[in-house]
């Protein structure tokens, strides 16, 4: 393995791009308790139509007709995906993977600002997702050595 020395950053782009990834990965686990993992996923990566749009709406980046086309074939997808299974009891898990498509956009933007540095966004983001997450750990009841060894293997992989 090898050990990169890299000095951490903390300034406001980069708390920001860290914030940005706990939602990202906090709403993406709320998604998938309250709706099937494969909409979560999907609503999840609609993150480019959202780049697409931030761009245009804060920074006047007037979209091409690719970046259009790109956006009618992502949602196009997305549609025909639900078309049989948008349904009302999943639908506030629909909209909270929908938010986590939101927050990875932001993620994705934030870290190519000047400002921006994508190791120190990754590294305060996903701390912060695991004090979030930490409460969660005292009401688990499964701490077998098969329940852990996935875990593990989850979070290096």
């Amino acid at each position: 393995m090898v050990v990169q020395k890299h000095r951490l950053v903390w300034n406001k782009t980069v708390s920001f791009g860290g914030l940005c990834l706990c939602g990202t990965v906090t709403l993406y686990v709320m998604a998938n308790k309250m709706t099937t993992a494969a909409n979560a996923i999907v609503l999840q990566y609609s993150a480019p139509v959202f780049i697409i749009l931030f761009l245009w709406l804060f920074f006047h980046n007037r979209p091409s007709r690719l970046d259009l086309g790109t956006c009618a074939i992502v949602l196009g997808g997305i549609v025909l995906f639900f078309i049989d299974s948008l349904g009302a009891g999943k639908m506030a898990g629909n909209l909270i993977a929908l938010l986590s498509g939101v927050c990875y956009a932001m993620v994705c933007m934030l870290n190519t600002f000047p400002a921006g540095d994508p190791l120190s966004s990754v590294f305060w983001g996903h701390l912060m997702s695991a004090l979030i997450g930490l409460p969660s750990l005292v009401r688990e009841t499964d701490f077998s050595a098969g329940a852990i060894g996935c875990v593990v293997i989850l979070g290096v992989f």
